[in-house]
């Protein structure tokens, strides 16, 4: 099964469950509405899957979420977007990553503070290549 939350650009909220309408059809395309009076709105809606992944404090982890994490000793706060190499990551760090917040209602978030230590204050986010890069290096140690 997959979950997913629903979020409405238009309301700019995300949508309680029991108003998300689904359908599936037999090429395993997915529509999503919400359901509004006795129709559906489908314009301007973001699906976001959730990963089956937990944080440190019980949360499931979704697309869309802004976490925190230690990677290397360093910490790192990031969005959530799922693919393979993300996922595989986050399994790696599961004991330490706790959601902030999503990309939506926190943006702010996204922005990091500059580093004390570094004369330009260039961001101390690490890409998902240098992540990929330096998980090869260890599962090759």
């Amino acid at each position: 099964m997959i979950k997913i939350r629903v979020w409405d650009e238009v309301a700019n909220e995300f949508i309680n469950k029991r108003d998300i309408w689904c359908n599936v059809d037999c090429e395993g395309g997915l529509s999503v509405g919400r359901k509004v009076g006795s129709g559906f709105q489908t314009k301007k809606l973001i699906i976001e899957q959730f990963t089956g992944l937990m944080d440190e404090n019980g949360k499931e982890i979704c697309e869309g979420d802004i976490i925190s994490s230690y990677f290397l000793g360093e910490k790192i706060i990031r969005e959530v977007k799922i693919d393979f190499s993300d996922l595989a990551a986050l399994q790696n760090s599961l004991g330490s990553v706790t959601i902030l917040g999503n990309i939506h209602e926190n943006p702010e978030l996204m922005i990091p503070p500059p580093k004390e230590d570094k004369e330009d204050n260039t961001s101390t986010l690490m890409s998902l290549e240098e992540v990929e890069a330096v998980l090869k290096i260890i599962e090759n140690s």
